[in-house]
């Protein structure tokens, strides 16, 4: 090493240009430029680690009886979830990918802080890759080779029609297998077109699969013309009632007041007299009609009610479909799942199961048989859906063993050409 001294403000630049510079107190170091330190590269992070970071959520625990006060803080920098208090101090999950941020914040408070762990399906999916071995990933490369031209990765759909018919196509399509990501090893193509002309407005309907590629080609049905005289045209019913009121707007009545009438009964010609001649009109006009509409339900002494308690969920990876489930933690529960399909391509998914904690109790019947009444009332009504006029309504009860049957029957006046 050189060494070469200076005055207060002038200094001697070196000629040497294979040395660089360095300050050490009031003197100057110049060091050779093929140093060890100066040919020390910079390691690059782990690739999986960075996945980690920038996708993971990260659970921080912070010391502190007053430590809840620091998440209103740390709110406005991220989104803060699971938070759990405890006497000692406050656990909750954050973004990982803010996790430096989130440090030094904490560091400027004066809070102390413990990294508890990594949760989240990135921190799953690093750890499943880290430990697949080299016997899996083979077989999850031939599987794939192999597998790959049975599925369909695009669907493409060629013809001019509406949102609501393109809306159709695509839910039937998807009935039959025919949608991006799906296996579907044989296409029944005849099938599939004859499902398709069956929706209206499909007049054609042509399916060619090219290896992973299916080609739809539809055309659409041309509307047909409307007569504003129709041949045979009428207005019919639409229930089993007693007429109470017909409004002619075109044609002529075929009922009156009084007269009782069934479904697909005639209520209002398509046509018109004039003198001895019928002359054809379009049928138009509102008819209504007195209805009874009548429901049972029953209603038991003692019912069982469920009460929901805790909640637990467990995250398993499964390869092939298959894969170990976890034990319940709750001595009754109900289990619900959730797949997560790591791609179409490939073979693994996350499996999540909620256990939630249910607890039974027997709830006794108090309802009075006037408030019995006024719940089937309502579920008549609700279960109406068209505008009525209540006229009368009228119940019935009948006890057994193990409870009472209530039959409400409700008088209404509707439309009944509608």
């Amino acid at each position: 090493m050189l060494k070469a001294s200076f005055g207060k403000k002038s200094a001697e630049k070196s000629k040497d240009t294979s040395k660089r510079e360095g300050r050490y107190g009031d003197d100057l170091l110049l060091v050779p430029s093929h140093s060890k330190k100066a040919r020390k590269r910079k390691k690059r992070p782990n690739r999986i680690s960075k996945f980690l970071f920038k996708y993971g959520k990260t659970r921080l625990f912070v010391y502190g009886k007053s430590a809840v006060k620091a998440l209103s803080v740390l709110s406005k920098v991220c989104k803060i979830e699971d938070v759990k208090i405890f006497s000692d101090g406050v656990s909750f999950l954050l973004p990982s990918k803010v996790l430096n941020q989130i440090l030094a914040l904490l560091n400027n408070l004066c809070y102390d802080y413990k990294i508890l762990n990594n949760v989240g399906v990135a921190p799953a999916l690093a750890h499943a890759l880290t430990h697949v071995g080299i016997i899996v990933a083979s077989a999850i490369v031939a599987t794939v080779i192999f597998l790959y031209p049975s599925f369909v990765t695009d669907v493409k759909i060629e013809g001019d029609v509406d949102a609501v018919t393109l809306k159709k196509i695509t839910a039937t399509l998807s009935e039959n297998g025919v949608k991006e990501g799906s296996f579907s090893p044989s296409l029944d193509a005849n099938e599939i077109e004859q499902a398709l002309m069956r929706i209206e407005g499909v007049a054609y309907a042509g399916v060619i699969r090219h290896g992973t590629h299916v080609v739809l080609t539809v055309k659409r049905e041309e509307k047909k013309e409307d007569f504003f005289y129709p041949s045979g045209d009428r207005v019919v019913s639409n229930s089993l009632a007693t007429v109470t009121r017909v409004i002619v707007e075109g044609g002529t009545a075929a009922v009156k007041y009084g007269d009782v009438v069934k479904p697909g009964d005639t209520l209002i010609e398509g046509f018109v007299t004039y003198g001895d001649e019928l002359i054809p009109v379009k049928a138009e006009g509102v008819v209504y009609g007195k209805v009874y509409e009548r429901k049972t339900v029953f209603f038991k002494d003692e019912e069982l009610v469920k009460t929901y308690g805790r909640k637990k969920r467990v995250t398993v990876l499964s390869v092939f479909g298959k894969h170990k489930t976890p034990k319940s933690p709750f001595e009754t529960c109900e289990v619900s799942t959730k797949r997560s399909s790591l791609g179409f391509l490939l073979p693994l998914e996350f499996v999540t199961y909620e256990f939630h904690e249910v607890a039974t109790s027997v709830q006794k019947n108090l309802l009075s048989e006037e408030e019995m009444q006024k719940m089937v009332f309502s579920k008549i009504i609700e279960e109406t859906r068209e505008p009525v006029r209540i006229l009368a309504s009228y119940a019935s009860f009948s006890r057994t063993d193990e409870g009472v049957n209530v039959t409400v029957t409700v008088e209404m006046e509707k439309n009944i050409s509608g």
